[in-house]
């Protein structure tokens, strides 16, 4: 399945990035650092959701599909919604 990832101001990485900007799936394992978002690192980010500038997103995260993150998501937590809120630990059982 294509992916991409676009901040609200513009920038965009993904299968549908230039060559010399297209990454693969597993730079998420790895902290991610635009101007205005910081996604750190193992964070799953579910399709269709949105994540806001000057937002940054803990370790070990799940953002759910469809959610619009506004505010900062702490490490490990699992978020989901419209505003993102938190639903529960990512390491609960």
């Amino acid at each position: 399945m294509p992916w991409h990832l676009e901040t609200d101001d513009g920038e965009t990485i993904g299968d549908d990035s230039p060559p010399e900007l297209k990454k693969t799936r597993d730079l998420f394992e790895k902290p991610l650092h635009f101007p205005s978002l910081r996604i750190g690192e193992d964070v799953w980010v579910g399709p269709g959701a949105t994540i806001k500038d000057h937002i940054t997103i803990g370790h070990d995260s799940l953002i759910g599909a469809g959610a619009v993150v506004v505010s900062d998501v702490e490490p490990n937590q699992v978020v989901i919604g419209n505003p993102a809120r938190f639903l529960r630990w990512n390491n609960d059982p």
